[in-house]
């Protein structure tokens, strides 16, 4: 009888997984069924195997993405549209992320975008409306999507220079808020992925002189000296001759 029980299960469990068999996501994505893709692809993360599984989370990367652009026209068309994810676009991002993680040499799928570009396409576009929301001083807006696409935008070396940027904007907005620990995070993390950016390096050496700290202050002036361009170097070499 418990032979007889354990063969029920193990062919239930089968079946179930048959029926949520992630591969048909690829296929409602092609035929641009993106609702039948969303609820398709949650119903396969419900179940513990997908969870390990990294075309699964490029596939709900995919998905996301695709909400993310699909609502964004509807908005353009009817501005009063909302949106049923609206956070879309993070979770698209944690997916591509989460497939790199579980696989750093996980190959392209036909048809979609792969895990790196997808970050790095999350990441834009983070940016840009972190930024727009910069400009209205729109705070906390601005920090939620600067933050994380500077985290997006590391995916790609080639992206450096808009992740510094990235790291800028939370340094002012830091400085706006009158938040010191804030400023120091931003510029201490632009200068953690060896940005190129001088102005990083002189806002850190003042920030840090400021408060005395003469090795942190060492340690930035030879980042500085390392990584930024030779010919935007003369600032970096007058503050270390006040430093000496």
């Amino acid at each position: 009888m418990k032979k007889l029980f354990l063969a029920a299960l193990v062919s239930i469990l089968a079946i179930s997984l048959n029926a949520q068999n992630v591969n048909d996501v690829w296929l409602l994505l092609q035929n641009n069924n993106v609702a039948g893709a969303q609820k398709k692809i949650e119903e396969c993360m419900a179940i513990s195997t997908y969870q390990n599984d990294a075309t699964a989370w490029l596939y709900r990367g995919n998905v996301y993405l695709r909400i993310y652009d699909r609502d964004n026209e509807r908005v353009k068309k009817n501005p009063e549209y909302v949106t049923r994810f609206p956070e879309a676009l993070f979770t698209a991002y944690e997916s591509f992320y989460k497939a790199c993680e579980l696989n750093p040499k996980i190959e392209t799928v036909s048809g979609l975008i792969d895990p790196k570009n997808g970050q790095v396409t999350c990441g834009s576009e983070m940016y840009t409306i972190g930024t727009g929301a910069f400009e209205k001083k729109d705070y906390p807006k601005a920090k939620k999507y600067l933050s994380a696409a500077a985290k997006a935008l590391s995916a790609d070396e080639s992206m450096k220079t808009y992740t510094s940027y990235a790291y800028y904007f939370l340094y002012l907005i830091g400085n706006a808020e009158k938040d010191a620990e804030a400023q120091k995070a931003a510029l201490d993390d632009a200068i953690a992925i060896n940005t190129n950016y001088d102005v990083i390096y002189r806002l850190a050496y003042d920030l840090y002189n400021r408060s005395k700290d003469t090795v942190r202050c060492g340690e930035i002036l030879k980042a500085a000296k390392k990584y930024v361009e030779k010919e935007k170097r003369g600032n970096i070499y007058a503050l270390e001759l006040s430093y000496l």
